[in-house]
């Protein structure tokens, strides 16, 4: 049986509770009702007995997700960007449902694996990646932080990895997501109906172990790890900026300069939420933290400035405000951080279906 909203599809075979984000035309990118369908096929499936294991992926040929749907983001926020708390909300309840689902989720991280999509795949039980997965957390370059429960992954990467990957957006292949966290195990895309196969004649950890190969390269990210302890153990942007300028290293030189354009407040904004986030104890109070960021985020000028800049202004000169870190000012960075007035996002609010939700009947 199928429950669909168009750009998802729920459906239960096999043992297998399999949902497809279902949008390849633009890049399976997430809108709040897709988030919906997912937490509600989640719930259905939650104490279903003919469902042992749910697995998540994408369709067409280029991706899993790449993140956030950023013209409708645009949109909302021009309409005032309530909808866009809403649907954030949304999403943040999908990432503690998943990181605490009673039954195995299987996410097939192929291809673009981007935003909100990367964290969300983080928080399954079995991240898997292949010789086409980029992974990336970009928000930085929308003058957001990384969110969904990114700040946490990005916090217990090895190092200051994960410090370099969301001030600069930089991606990650197969063998970085794996040493970063963000995965677990590879299976080559040709292996993909044999993991099917397997999956649905028995567990997860079994089927994956039959099917999942070595790391056939090394990563990146591990071997540039000297550099990048070096550069980004401060905790003040300025000293990053200029221990990456000054070491005399292509890669730190372009790190830097990368940096150098993105916007100001959210970057210091980030640093500080990976730094706390490193002192949590569990997913749910870094959730609120990022709530509170996100919200406070949207109601600045720079995150319209920035989609519009990517969507319509490519290649034209960007004004932040502030419009240097200097001017950054330990108050406005601290106000992002502090309780909102309409309290703190509530986790545990049940998905809404049912007429006019665009969700069709029990999967």
């Amino acid at each position: 049986m199928t429950a669909t909203d168009d750009h998802v599809l729920a459906r239960r075979h096999d043992g297998i509770g399999h949902i497809t984000l279902n949008r390849p035309s633009e890049l399976n990118a997430l809108s709040r009702n897709m988030v919906t369908v997912l937490r509600v096929s989640l719930a259905r499936w939650r104490s279903d007995p003919t469902v042992r294991t749910v697995v998540l992926d994408g369709a067409g040929h280029h991706g899993f997700s790449a993140g956030e749907d950023l013209r409708a983001l645009y949109t909302e926020l021009r309409a005032g960007g309530g909808g866009t708390v809403d649907g954030w909300a949304e999403q943040y309840r999908l990432t503690a449902e998943m990181a605490s689902y009673p039954k195995p989720i299987v996410a097939l991280m192929d291809g673009v694996v981007m935003g909100g999509a990367a964290a969300l795949a983080a928080h399954a039980s079995h991240r898997v990646v292949s010789q086409n997965s980029v992974v990336a957390l970009p928000e930085i370059a929308i003058a957001m932080v990384p969110h969904a429960g990114a700040t946490r992954l990005l916090a217990q990467v090895p190092g200051e990895v994960g410090t370099h990957l969301a001030l600069t957006g930089d991606r990650m292949d197969a063998a970085d997501a794996i040493y970063c966290g963000f995965a677990d195990k590879w299976v080559p895309v040709e292996a993909r109906t044999a993991l099917f196969h397997a999956l649905s004649d028995a567990a997860a950890d079994e089927a994956l172990a039959r099917v999942a190969i070595d790391v056939p390269e090394e990563s990146e990210l591990r071997a540039q790890r000297g550099w990048i302890d070096h550069c980004y153990s401060f905790d003040r942007i300025e000293d990053i900026v200029d221990r990456l300028g000054t070491l005399r290293r292509p890669d730190a030189a372009a790190a830097a300069m990368r940096i150098a354009a993105l916007p100001p407040t959210a970057l210091k904004v980030a640093l500080r939420a990976l730094r706390e986030a490193r002192a949590d104890t569990d997913l749910e109070s870094n959730l609120r933290r990022e709530f509170r960021i996100a919200a406070r985020a949207i109601a600045g000028s720079d995150v319209a400035t920035a989609l519009r800049a990517q969507l319509f202004d490519r290649g034209q000169l960007v004004t932040w405000q502030p419009a240097t870190v200097e001017q950054v000012t330990e108050g406005e960075v601290n106000a992002y951080f502090e309780p909102l007035e309409q309290g703190d996002v509530d986790l545990h609010q049940a998905p809404q279906s049912g007429p006019g939700s665009g969700i069709g009947g029990a999967a």
